[in-house]
């Protein structure tokens, strides 16, 4: 998937909004049967997984393949992850936006 990288704005496999933060090991293969999208459970063994907060708080894993990319987040998707966020997703915002350190 091209353009894929920390700090991007994703819609992931249930059309949930969210930025990328790092690639993560692959989950369990009991974790991915206890998916309800079949498609996770299907993805090839080579594809990348992904941390991504969500906009309205929370955070998932996902399978770069069942990413959509929107594009660079606005500064108000930053803000509204900021405001929906807990401790540590606001820390790890920070770190992916460090101009978010001085709002």
């Amino acid at each position: 998937m091209s353009h894929v990288r920390p700090g991007i704005l994703v819609r992931d496999n249930h059309d949930r909004p969210g930025l990328l933060v790092h690639p993560q090991p692959r989950p369990s293969k009991s974790w991915l049967k206890a998916q309800t999208d079949r498609r996770v459970a299907a993805t090839p063994e080579d594809d990348t997984w992904w941390h991504v907060l969500c906009l309205d708080g929370g955070a998932i894993v996902c399978p770069e393949s069942l990413l959509t990319v929107l594009g660079p987040p606005s500064e108000a998707d930053i803000a509204h992850a900021m405001a929906h966020a807990n401790a540590a997703g606001r820390q790890t915002l920070t770190t992916l936006f460090p101009s978010t350190s001085q709002r």
